[in-house]
């Protein structure tokens, strides 16, 4: 992936007000950015697409951010994950890193952290 090539993202929040940041943050950035309103949603759409990164939620309604996340990499499907957390306790990121969850960002969600983030995935895909 060359770093003029758009990163696909999909944002998994089931917050409108947070899809809507993050969607606009992430287009501002120069991604395309689709959003899944719940897990299970996210499974559906992981089944038919691909992206080059996921922001995961931890508390959606249905099912756990950690639980959705393991059910992506057991459709053997290899794209980061990174946490997005409004509880951005230690014991919560030392989980996510030892599911193999990539990155963690604690909300609300930020110009900054969304770029930070992009950074360090857009030089590992080129």
């Amino acid at each position: 992936m060359t770093q003029k090539t758009a990163m696909k993202i999909l944002v998994v929040e089931d917050g409108e007000i947070d899809q809507t940041v993050a969607k606009h943050f992430l287009t501002e950035l120069g991604c395309l950015a689709d959003i899944a309103t719940s897990g299970h949603d996210a499974l559906k759409i992981i089944e038919n697409s691909t992206y080059d990164l996921i922001f995961m939620d931890l508390q959606l309604a249905d099912i756990d951010g950690f639980n959705v996340a393991k059910r992506i990499h057991g459709m053997g499907q290899q794209v980061p994950i990174v946490i997005l957390t409004a509880f951005g306790k230690p014991s919560i990121k030392k989980r996510a890193l030892a599911l193999g969850l990539e990155d963690f960002i604690s909300k609300p969600l930020t110009l900054e952290s969304c770029q930070r983030v992009l950074s360090k995935y857009r030089n590992k895909l080129a």
